[in-house]
């Protein structure tokens, strides 16, 4: 074998899907310009021979970064954006999770004399960042009464995402009534290319059911409703000690708990359930399917700035920033939280580690580097259910300049 043969084998398919850069292209035509000993020193800047040059150049890189799609598409791995969509639901039966309006629950109290019956979609509230919220089904207030209904964000996407009590402002008309969200609203994005090659790469999983502990993972992630929507849940939860012969699974999603019943297919804890006895569950083994439980934690910060640092940001849109970086590092976690090391009966939120993802957070936005964030609330680590999924609470940020 040569060497060239060893050369070309030691190339990873990464480097060959790479494409080529117009910049490079453009060398290669002048060095084989040159082999022909055509003199291209005497061009000057901006002739049409170099114009001609660029332009091929460019429509080269061009066809050359399609070929390389074309190319990284047949590899998982490899593919990006839809090459990677097409591949993982062609190839690993598993459609990307598309982005999902916010959800939520709120609590309308009437204070009038008046009844309010109103039809699906005809009550707008909005939330702290100006994005708006309709009621997903009809309701009736009646007077000086309170009624609890389902609210969806109108754009799809996380930026609706909000915490609990947060969404207050009612832009419809209703005369004597109030709202508040008495749950955090959380939208979900379309699935990131890292995500989905992940779930697709567990696909094998599935097919050696009532083996490894990771099917119940593929099952429950996968489950989907009686309309054959996906259900969404994100995170899945094994029981480290289950007695012989049983089973116990925890799940949840980006938003926290799953709504409904295991007994009863028809909703989303339900269909849940359904799926891991069809996908994953030996016949011989008891499986109960639970969800986790929201563990609401408001959130208060304080962020100083260094002395002569004019305040970069005012109190509201900080508190928006906040509010984004909490639900997302929350809906990050896993059910129960994290472990202490080297043991298994402590579950928790670690505080610095909440302050750690603001800060980074912060700097994501291109603010300037604080002196320092101060998290009054929570005060203190706080212990979790190994059940347990945090949810945010009330939040609220201020800035502080140093004088």
């Amino acid at each position: 074998m040569s060497d060239e043969d060893i050369r070309l084998i030691e190339v990873s398919f990464q480097t060959v899907c790479e494409p080529v850069p117009a910049k490079t292209i453009r060398s290669w035509i002048y060095g084989v310009l040159a082999d022909l000993n055509t003199s291209t020193t005497m061009w000057k800047p901006g002739s049409v021979a170099r114009l001609l040059i660029s332009a091929v150049s460019v429509m080269a890189a061009v066809f050359s970064y399609q070929i390389s799609l074309i190319a990284r598409g047949g590899f998982l791995t490899l593919a990006k954006g839809a090459w990677k969509t097409l591949v993982a639901a062609a190839t690993f039966n598993t459609p990307r999770l598309l982005a999902t309006r916010a959800a939520g629950y709120v609590t309308l109290t009437n204070e009038s004399s008046d009844t309010y019956s109103r039809p699906a979609e005809s009550t707008v509230i909005a939330g702290p960042t100006g994005k708006l919220y309709r009621n997903a089904v009809a309701f009736t207030i009646p007077p000086n009464g309170e009624v609890t209904t389902g609210f969806l964000a109108v754009e799809y996407g996380s930026a609706s995402s909000a915490a609990a009590g947060t969404v207050t402002s009612l832009v419809t008309t209703l005369l004597g009534v109030t709202a508040i969200n008495s749950t955090a609203f959380v939208g979900r994005d379309d699935e990131s290319d890292a995500a989905l090659e992940k779930r697709a790469l567990s696909r094998a999983q599935s097919d050696s059911p009532y083996g490894p502990p990771q099917a119940y993972y593929w099952a429950a992630l996968n489950a989907k409703r009686q309309d054959g929507s996906l259900i969404g849940i994100s995170r899945v939860g094994l029981s480290r000690s289950s007695l012989v012969n049983e089973m116990v699974v925890t799940v949840a999603t980006d938003a926290g708990a799953v709504p409904g019943y295991m007994a009863d297919p028809s909703t989303d804890l339900g269909a849940a359930h359904l799926a891991l006895v069809l996908g994953a569950n030996p016949p011989t083994v008891i499986l109960t399917t639970k969800s986790a439980t929201n563990r609401v934690v408001p959130v208060s910060v304080v962020v100083l700035w260094g002395l002569g640092v004019t305040v970069p940001i005012a109190d509201g849109p900080l508190t928006e920033l906040v509010n984004r970086i909490v639900v997302d590092y929350f809906k990050g976690m896993n059910i129960g939280g994290d472990d202490l090391p080297l043991s298994s009966f402590h579950h928790w939120l670690f505080k610095d580690s909440l302050r750690d993802a603001i800060v980074r957070g912060l700097a994501d936005a291109q603010l300037p580097t604080p002196k320092r964030v101060i998290l009054s609330d929570p005060f203190e680590d706080i212990v979790l259910l190994p059940t347990d999924v945090p949810v945010p609470g009330a939040i609220s940020a201020i800035s502080i300049a140093q004088g």
